[in-house]
């Protein structure tokens, strides 16, 4: 949670509205984790002004249905997906 704390600072400093991430290597996310980005984090990074965010998709099957979950539990205005190539990801933004 430290990390994405940390994002959020930058997103309302620099008053970003997309992102990049690589979660290639993210093996699961735990539940409350989950919970928290859904509820929490999202709705916060929508208010500094976040509208979309890409990633490259989880190698990991459960790191897979993780991430879907989330981003379809997406806070109004934010609109998330995951692709197959970082560089794919990189020109949906």
């Amino acid at each position: 949670m430290d990390i994405h704390e940390n994002l959020l600072t930058l997103i309302c400093k620099h008053r970003v509205y997309k992102i990049l991430g690589d979660d290639a290597a993210l093996p699961a996310i735990p539940s409350e984790d989950r919970f928290w980005i859904i509820d929490e984090w999202f709705p916060r990074a929508v208010e500094c002004g976040l509208r979309f965010a890409a990633s490259k998709r989880p190698a990991s099957y459960f790191g897979q249905l993780t991430v879907s979950q989330i981003q379809s539990s997406a806070t109004a205005g934010l609109e998330c997906r995951s692709f197959e190539q970082l560089h794919e990801a990189r020109e949906w933004l």
